[in-house]
């Protein structure tokens, strides 16, 4: 299955447009992680510290993905 995936804060500078990955159908949001690191290693932490949402809801790392979700990885931020 092929979902999209948008990046956003230090992420977006590698990745400032949404790209495609394809995956195993049944895969959770994990599986997704785990191939965006073996993609690139800036990734390997994400799990660790960022929030996830999909089709802007946030989500859990078990939450289950399908044909055409938009995941969105969003690092914390600070600001005023």
């Amino acid at each position: 299955m092929t979902i999209h995936v948008l990046c956003f804060g230090h992420y977006s500078e590698a990745y400032p447009e949404p790209f495609t990955v394809e995956l195993k159908a049944g895969a959770t949001l994990y599986d997704a992680l785990e191939l965006l690191t073996k993609r690139d290693i800036q990734f390997e932490n994400a799990k660790d510290y960022c929030r996830f949402a999909v089709n802007e809801v946030y989500a859990a790392l078990s939450n289950p993905l399908s044909e055409g979700d938009t995941l969105a990885v969003l690092p914390p931020m600070s600001g005023g």
